[in-house]
């Protein structure tokens, strides 16, 4: 019985142990994931501005030359 009950007590530390790493590993998966997804979310937002005031760039040097000829 005292070897079933260490036995047990082992097992039990053992999962317990495993589910923390387990849930440990997970979260900063998770987390570099979400920072991942975070920063590829700037850059395109960024890229989309750049994009944005080059276009309004063009358009107004456009209607600048046109309005010089």
């Amino acid at each position: 019985m005292f070897v079933l009950n260490i036995l047990i007590y082992f097992n039990l530390l053992f999962l317990i142990t495993f589910n923390y790493y387990y849930y440990y590993y997970y979260y900063y998966y998770y987390y570099y994931y979400y920072y991942y997804y975070y920063y590829y979310y700037y850059y395109y937002y960024y890229y989309y501005y750049y994009y944005y005031y080059y276009y309004y760039y063009y358009y107004y040097y456009c209607n600048f030359y046109i309005s010089i000829f």
